[in-house]
């Protein structure tokens, strides 16, 4: 769901080739694995057989993802499956992807991963359960993958869930209404290893440097990740697409090397940074990243 990112024609076509590649069963199944705890002991051919994939396609069908709000308008998820545990208790897993190269969408990320979360826990009554039911909930796991993030944010994993906070300040696990958290994924330099293997599987997907054997040979010996028919046929649409997209941001990335560099020397004549900022007029939107730099200086 890109906003505002070179043409309209390289948005769909990046979008269309990312959800095409986390419909591969074999890398759905890791994402799961590695971020899902009722699945972190389980292997990766284990995990399967708990997807609904297509025999003629090999791709993990998706569920509906228009989800009607009752004002008359909808939110389109990106991507949505359903999977259950070995105790049959259904988890709606929803593996969303904000391709925003940009990062600058004038709204908080995390805002607009609640809402789609709590909707979609909000349609249950009536698809999953009926009347007074609410013991027949299910968990709504709403991931987000974050492709160009914050450069303070690279190579990280950030998670929101629900606690109990007691009134003497103590936390303790909530599974009586644990019913909902949202992970993002921020991905980081594509050769620089992370210590989320989640992360790493993602950098290498996208390394430009090494051709797609090379890419789906690594992924098999290092991680596990057997290369199926719809990894290989999207992996390299999507890296395409991808470079397409980075060309773009590597203008903005120099905006900002520039932009720092020169608010270091007026910082060096004891003007504080906001002083700086101003004075030099740059974009608002580069804010956080710009001081970044500088702080790192």
């Amino acid at each position: 769901m890109t906003e505002n990112v070179m043409t309209n024609g390289s948005k769909i076509s990046f979008d269309k080739h990312f959800k095409n590649m986390v419909h591969s069963p074999n890398l759905l199944a890791f994402t799961i694995k590695q971020m899902i705890p009722e699945f972190r002991d389980k292997d990766l051919e284990s995990i399967k057989e708990h997807l609904d994939i297509n025999p003629d396609s090999h791709r993990v069908i998706s569920e509906d993802t228009e989800i009607p709000l009752f004002n008359g308008e909808k939110i389109i998820l990106d991507s949505l499956f359903r999977i259950r545990t070995d105790d049959n208790r259904e988890i709606a897993l929803e593996i969303n992807l904000e391709g925003q190269f940009k990062r600058n969408t004038g709204y908080p990320i995390g805002a607009r991963a609640m809402h789609y979360a709590c909707t979609l826990l909000s349609t249950e009554k009536g698809r999953v359960f009926s009347d007074s039911h609410f013991d027949r909930m299910v968990k709504v796991y709403s991931i987000w993958f974050m492709i160009k993030p914050y450069l303070s944010e690279q190579n990280t994993i950030r998670r929101f869930g629900m606690r109990e906070l007691l009134s003497d300040g103590k936390t303790i696990p909530a599974p009586e209404y644990d019913y909902l958290e949202i992970i993002m994924v921020y991905m980081g330099e594509h050769s620089q290893l992370a210590d989320e293997d989640l992360i790493n599987v993602f950098n290498l997907v996208f390394r430009e440097d090494l051709d797609p054997q090379e890419r789906l040979k690594r992924l098999q010996e290092d991680y596990n990740i057997l290369p199926d028919s719809c990894l290989i046929d999207s992996m390299e649409e999507t890296v395409k697409s991808y470079a397409e997209e980075l060309r773009e941001q590597a203008i903005e990335d120099a905006l900002i090397e520039q932009a720092a560099q020169h608010i270091l020397a007026l910082m060096e004549k004891k003007m504080s940074f906001e002083e700086a900022f101003l004075l030099l007029k740059v974009d608002p939107n580069l804010e956080c990243d710009v001081r970044y730099l500088v702080d790192k200086a």
